[in-house]
């Protein structure tokens, strides 16, 4: 049976490994090199040089992928990404982003959150029809069968691409829900804020229906999926971590905390905000040996804020060696607002590394409190469970049956058999 040809469409190169996106899109790549005839298209902008990190990337992927950066003129770029050109935008993004302009101006409460609103106005603000002409002039010249989109970024693209070619949408983090959880979290005013979210799904799903099918990271997004009022087949699949056999389980150190991810995602700064705010000091009353080390990028600014408020924080930036960087620490997961699953706790897992996570942290992954981890989301019971693990004991029992359980079910063998399946069952072939 011949290969698939499958081009891969992602909104930025996915390497080095700066982020859980970043992260999941490239083990998404490294599961298929063997089975598809792999193409990858990207956008950078044209004063952007990422050919060392694409030399790397073709490396690690044994020279079985060929790779196509789109180049963008800086000048034409705006902040998220828009085009100064409005003739092309997408018509009815359009429409529904200035309903929430709109909406933004009308009530000057309203005003006080367009910090926040802004950045989901930006979502679906435009299709580049540039980067849809290159695609196609790929799709024309390797003879593509079927285009795989994915982040929100790319979602716009299939009315634009070859009629002829299959297309499928990985869904890596659902816009409606995250916003949902936005609104929830920082009790806004649900009566002024819910027209906006309204326009917001209509055009999620009316992008996503564009599709052939669709694939989610958890069963728990595919189920929110449907719900929203997705029609194209929906397929969960999920994410994987490299898990490599651990010959000591160094969780020796019970006062020092890891937290993982760059504040270019809100839902990161949010979590760690809340956790600082309502536990932080609270802990370090009981032992004010405790540290926190954030690993990712952060901007200078973030960090001297939260340094100047609370004591005995570390940022670590990005780091080549995760493994290193997390060895003897406590992983936090005090993610409030998300959707799809969290990379960082299959990588915890997949190292060794114990853990506390809040429900929707934890959400779309199949670990239990107690068994796994602690799963805690008032400020007193995420306390407690980092307290609980101070004993060597506990933090073994949870590190060594976490790491079963991501060996088991996220297992590189399992997510190639999977994708591949799907692609052929859109295909019928």
């Amino acid at each position: 049976m011949n290969k698939i040809k499958l081009l891969v469409v992602q909104p930025f190169l996915p390497f080095p490994l700066s982020s859980g996106g970043h992260q999941a899109m490239f083990n998404g790549l490294c599961c298929l090199k063997d089975e598809v005839e792999l193409y990858l298209a990207y956008k950078e902008r044209a004063s952007e040089s990422n050919e060392n990190n694409v030399r790397k990337l073709i490396d690690l992927m044994e020279g079985k992928i060929q790779i196509f950066p789109y180049k963008m003129p800086d000048k034409e770029i705006l902040s998220g990404g828009e085009k100064k050109d409005s003739k092309k935008r997408n018509r009815f993004g359009c429409r529904v982003c200035r309903k929430i302009r709109r909406l933004l101006g009308v009530n000057p409460k309203v005003v006080a959150i367009q910090q926040y609103c802004r950045s989901w106005v930006d979502e679906f603000s435009h299709l580049d029809e540039g980067f849809a002409d290159f695609l196609n002039s790929i799709i024309d010249a390797k003879h593509i069968d079927m285009v795989q989109c994915e982040m929100l970024d790319t979602v716009l693209l299939p009315q634009k691409l070859d009629s002829r070619v299959k297309k499928v949408f990985v869904h890596h983090e659902i816009g409606t829900a995250v916003h949902e959880l936005e609104i929830e979290k920082n009790k806004w005013n649900r009566k002024e804020i819910v027209p906006y979210l309204e326009n917001y799904r209509e055009l999620e799903v009316k992008s996503l229906n564009q599709f052939d099918g669709l694939i989610s990271l958890s069963k728990s997004d595919a189920k929110k999926l449907h719900d929203m009022g997705v029609v194209v087949p929906i397929y969960d699949s999920f994410a994987v971590v490299d898990t490599k056999p651990i010959e000591d389980f160094k969780c020796h150190a019970g006062t020092t905390l890891a937290f993982v991810g760059p504040d270019c995602h809100f839902p990161n700064v949010d979590g760690v905000k809340w956790f600082l705010e309502t536990c932080w000091n609270n802990l370090k009353a009981t032992d004010e040996t405790y540290e926190l080390l954030i690993v990712g990028r952060w901007s200078n600014q973030m960090q001297t804020v939260l340094q100047s408020q609370y004591e005995g924080i570390r940022f670590l930036g990005f780091v080549d060696d995760l493994r290193r960087a997390l060895e003897n620490t406590i992983m936090i997961v005090p993610i409030r607002i998300g959707s799809g699953i969290r990379m960082k706790i299959l990588e915890a897992a997949s190292l060794g590394i114990p853990f506390v996570s809040t429900s929707i942290g934890a959400e779309g992954i199949p670990v239990e409190n107690g068994c796994h981890c602690f799963i805690a989301d008032t400020p007193k019971s995420f306390v407690d469970s980092i307290l609980r693990l101070k004993d060597e004991n506990m933090r073994l029992l949870l590190a060594h049956r976490a790491y079963e359980l991501v060996r088991n079910c996220y297992s590189m063998e399992a997510l190639r058999n999977n994708r591949v399946n799907v692609y052929r069952q859109l295909l019928n072939m």
